[in-house]
Formats: structure tokens, C-alpha cells, sequence
């Protein structure tokens, strides 16, 4: 099924590792901005609901589609909500919910419709942008990080295929991106497990 790789995005890899230090100020829109340039680049089309609250920036309801023309179909990723708190140093917090639920719908020829929700944990996630637009790095750390299964739906009946989870601890490490017309990312990935 070719449809498999359209979640591997720049917010999949910041939400599964997330971006150090560099010379210049980022602030919330600017973070949020990089994230929506990064998800458009890769074919997506991005709803959201933008709220600000002094200088922090919350988005909620986020909705990305992507088409999937050769299965004649698209699929639709949905997250509740972040938060791009401005640190006052040049530098942006990236808050998660201690649970965030990700549902992703399917509609294709081949498969659909399908819907899936997997709840994305974290404890103690500390998730730091720093940089200019276009050149962003986060530092980030977490006591653990994990993906489960919550639910499954196929064609309007509940599968159960038992548990599916990943669960990580002790991750720390960092992330870059940088270039407008060429990105380049690097991506430094540590965990105990």
C-alpha cells in the first residue's frame, strides 16, 4: 500500500524527536510558520484554529489531507492541539499534552474508509526551538515517549488486532532543518530502550 509513507512528516519526526541552541530569536508564529511551510511542502493541505494568549500561540483542531491520486483517495491526519509557548529568550517552547490523540482517516480504492486513533504519551517532554526561519533546531528530552493503538475502525466495523504500542525511554537528542527551496534536516536520536 503506498498510502503507508504519507505520515512520515516533518511533525510525525518533531512529534516522535522533536529540534539547539543557535544565534538568532524564533518566536511562535515564526515555529508554527516553519511547521505548516514543512507539511505544505510535502503535499499537504493544513487547517487549523490559531489562538494567542499574550505571546504563546496555541493551535488546535489540526487538520492535514493529503491525496493519494494513484489509489484514487486521500488521508486525512487529525491532532487536538500544541501549544509555542515564547520563552522571552529567543527561544519557543513546544507543549504536548501528556496524551495526544492522532486519528488518522483512509480513503482509497484499495482500503477504506479506515479509522484509526493512536494516542501519542509522553512524561516529562521538554521540547525547545530555537534559531531563524528557515534555519530551526529543537533540543528535546522526555523520561519516556510512547504510541499506542487506541482504536480501529474498518468500514464502520471495530477491528481488534490486540495491542500495538511503542514506548520509549530516556530519549534525548535534536533536530534541524534549514534551506528554502533545497531543506536539508539532521536528526541526532538517543534512547534507552
Amino acid at each position: 500500500m503506498r498510502y503507508r509513507n504519507v505520515i512520515h512528516t516533518p511533525l510525525m519526526a518533531a512529534l516522535l524527536l522533536g529540534g539547539s541552541a543557535a544565534f538568532a530569536d524564533v518566536t511562535p508564529a515564526d515555529v508554527w510558520g516553519e511547521w505548516k511551510s514543512q507539511m505544505a511542502g510535502f503535499g499537504y493541505e493544513i487547517s487549523a484554529k490559531e489562538s494567542l494568549s499574550g505571546p504563546d500561540l496555541t493551535i488546535s483542531d489540526l487538520s492535514m489531507r493529503i491525496a493519494v491520486p494513484e489509489e484514487n483517495g486521500s488521508v486525512d491526519v487529525t491532532l487536538s492541539g500544541m501549544t509555542f509557548q515564547d520563552n522571552g529568550d529567543g527561544t519557543v517552547s513546544v507543549k504536548l499534552p501528556s496524551i495526544l490523540p492522532i486519528g488518522i482517516h483512509v480513503a482509497t480504492d484499495d482500503v477504506g474508509p479506515l479509522d484509526v486513533t493512536v494516542n501519542y504519551t509522553t512524561t516529562g517532554l521538554a521540547m525547545v526551538a530555537s534559531g531563524a526561519p528557515g534555519d530551526l533546531t529543537y533540543t528535546y528530552s522526555a523520561a519516556s515517549m510512547g504510541m499506542a493503538l487506541a482504536e480501529m475502525v474498518a468500514k464502520g466495523t471495530v477491528v481488534d488486532p490486540g495491542e500495538i504500542s511503542l514506548s520509549l525511554r530516556n530519549i534525548s537528542g535534536s533536530a534541524s532543518t534549514s534551506g528554502t527551496d533545497l531543506r536539508t534536516s539532521k536528526q541526532d536520536f538517543r534512547a534507552e530502550n
